[in-house]
This record gives structure tokens, sequence and C-alpha cells, in this order.
């Protein structure tokens, strides 16, 4: 997997809906966090009002990931960094698909 680690912070070779690389902080307690980057994109691209944090929370579920305080999260379990990458990276587009996506979809 692609990606780069500068201390606390991974940025990866995925790209999100603003062509903006995704990328994600490591906390203490082995989590993978977004820090809320999705939630403010959605904001600053006027597509918050589709946030809805249920569904939010089912969409990013499905890749083991949770939403805690409007911020995607995923534990990193033993030494499996890429594999918390890889499902971190997945539920942020699938998230992005819906708010942007769906939404251009629905006019």
């Amino acid at each position: 997997m692609m990606y780069e680690r500068e201390g606390d912070e991974i940025i990866t070779g995925a790209a999100d809906a603003l062509w903006d690389n995704i990328t994600f902080a490591v906390t203490d307690d082995k989590m993978l966090v977004d820090d809320g980057y999705t939630y403010v994109n959605a904001g600053f691209n006027g597509v918050d009002e589709r946030w809805n944090d249920k569904m939010i929370s089912e969409i990013v579920l499905r890749y083991g990931c949770k939403l805690q305080d409007r911020e995607i999260v995923h534990k990193i379990f033993g030494d499996n960094i890429e594999g918390a990458i890889m499902a971190m990276i997945q539920a942020v587009t699938a998230v992005e698909t819906y708010l942007y996506f769906m939404n251009a979809a629905e006019d």
C-alpha cells in the first residue's frame, strides 16, 4: 500500500472527492482518525445537509470503522496499520460517494 507517515500523520496515495490525498492521524490509543476532515469538507462544499450521523455510522460500520463525534475512526489491531488504512480509505470514499455523488444523482 502506498502511504507516507510523518509523525502521527498518515498521508495516503488515495484521493478524496476534492482530489486531496486522504490523510489520517494516529492517536496514542492505536486508532486511526480522519480528525473530522470528511465532515468539515462536507460543510465547506455545501453538502452538510446530507450528513446524517445515523446513516454515516451505518456506512462506515460496513468497513469496520466507527463514527465518533463526527470523526471516522478505526482501531489498529496489532501491527496491521495497512489494514486499518485500507478500511479507513474505503469508509471515507463510501461516505463521500453518499454525500457528493448520490446528491447529484437525485437532482
